[in-house]
């Protein structure tokens, strides 16, 4: 019996052998076997834990016209937060996969009190050496005191989580009660996946342990005691993936001609806004 990762369920069934990619590069000849519950709707790898992570994962060098358009996607990223506090600075906030620091350097310190954690000792070594507080360490058994945080970003983080559910819980102990939770993730609801199949960008097994959709998001934050905000569709942080994603699909002859209308409606990754639910039902 195969259980869900993301809900526990033993509704499970095997889709397909997931190839060992990132983004649309090949790594190896390895594939894994990927699985969907049809409970939750999530779709997640079998025993596996984030532990095979290809040469500069983290640290790669790009050109400087990627960097602007990185900058301007960070100031997108900045303005739910924004948003959400209006006004109320200063923000105790944790960045989960702080990795290089890219993100809590885009926030002002003035208005922001910033604090990042990472696994990887190389990220975290390059974040300190820009003068950031950045821990390296496993979110699931760092301590931190009885620190609360007004907000916790997860960029990117969630679908690489062995234990999302659980992680999410401790989360919910860690963020203040007015606080605000920040998850980004691919969506297995999106043309990419449906369409691409193997060849969706986001894949990136056997990384991804899990890829959810709206469905699945809601279900695993609300069980893990938070109310969801909102969800919203992040078409400007991979411009290319749908094109990746599609690239042996029949269907790309009727989608590349219109793919900037198509990329702005179809939610390839998704923005969670959530909070602490009042009366949660959780352990």
């Amino acid at each position: 019996m195969i259980r869900c990762r993301v809900c526990h369920s033993p509704s499970t069934f095997f889709i397909f052998n997931s190839p060992d990619t990132h983004g649309r590069h090949p790594l190896s000849q390895r594939q894994f076997p990927l699985y969907c519950c049809s409970t939750c709707g999530a779709y997640f790898l079998n025993n596996l834990s984030p532990n095979s992570y290809p040469p500069n994962y983290y640290h790669h060098s790009v050109p400087v016209f990627i960097q602007k358009i990185l900058s301007l996607i960070s100031g997108q990223k900045n303005r739910p937060i924004y948003q959400y506090f209006h006004g109320r600075f200063p923000v105790r906030l944790l960045d989960i996969g702080a990795g290089e620091g890219d993100f809590l350097l885009s926030l002002p310190s003035k208005k922001f009190i910033k604090t990042g954690i990472d696994i990887n000792s190389g990220a975290t070594n390059i974040a300190q050496n820009k003068g950031l507080k950045v821990i390296c360490g496993n979110i699931d058994h760092h301590s931190f005191g009885p620190q609360k945080f007004d907000c916790i970003t997860l960029w990117h983080v969630l679908e690489h989580l062995p234990h999302p559910q659980a992680t999410l819980r401790r989360l919910r102990h860690l963020l203040s009660p007015d606080g605000l939770l920040v998850v980004t993730t691919p969506n297995a609801q999106s043309l990419g996946f449906r369409l691409g199949q193997k060849n969706f960008f986001h894949l990136d097994s056997p990384r991804h342990l899990s890829l959810l959709s709206p469905r699945s998001l809601h279900h695993l934050l609300v069980s893990s005691g938070f109310s969801i905000q909102k969800i919203q569709n992040n078409f400007y942080e991979y411009p290319l993936d749908l094109f990746w994603s599609l690239r042996r699909s029949p269907w790309r002859f009727l989608i590349y001609p219109i793919y900037p209308l198509v990329k702005l409606i179809d939610p390839e990754t998704v923005l969670i806004l959530a909070t602490v639910a009042t009366s949660p039902k959780v352990p």
